[in-house]
């Protein structure tokens, strides 16, 4: 299902994390996600569309009840 071509063989993930509790029934947590594809991962169907590695900022809101 997935074209080989536009995929990578492998990648290495780095993630750095916060987490916050604001009292016992409120966390939010902040990640910083930074990827790097052992190959070039094509985006789109435009040749510039080659990335080496990827970044990510998530933020999760948890409330426990």
């Amino acid at each position: 299902m997935a074209n080989p071509i536009g995929n990578s063989d492998g990648a290495t993930e780095l993630t750095l994390g916060v987490n916050w509790y604001w009292n016992r029934f409120f966390k939010i947590q902040f990640n910083y996600e930074h990827s790097w594809f052992d190959q070039s991962v094509q985006l789109g169907p435009a040749a510039k569309n080659l990335i080496k590695f990827d970044d990510a900022l998530l933020t999760r809101f948890a409330l426990v009840f």
